[in-house]
């Protein structure tokens, strides 16, 4: 469960240190390691249930929260990418 903890603490605190950094690239960057974080913990997730510490209701709704925060990452990437695209 302490691996679960440190990726979730992981992932808003990628977006805030891509967010306060100077360039588009770094910020993607910590965007892509914040996505990473939830991946893992999307994998400890079914991993928790797996070995019974998470019953399958708890596990449905985080793994359903997680889509969407990997949804909102994603979109935040393609904007980031179109806007450095789009620069000279």
């Amino acid at each position: 469960m302490s691996q679960l903890r440190r990726a979730a603490v992981s992932v808003p605190s990628n977006i805030a240190e891509g967010h306060a950094r100077s360039s588009t690239r770094d910020f993607l960057r910590f965007l892509s390691i914040a996505a990473g974080s939830l991946a893992e913990i999307e994998t400890q997730l079914l991993l928790s249930h797996r070995l019974d510490y998470v019953d399958a209701q708890r596990m449905n709704v985080t793994l359903k929260d997680a889509d969407e925060l990997g949804r909102m990452i994603r979109g935040l990437q393609a904007s980031l990418s179109s806007r450095l695209a789009d620069s000279p």
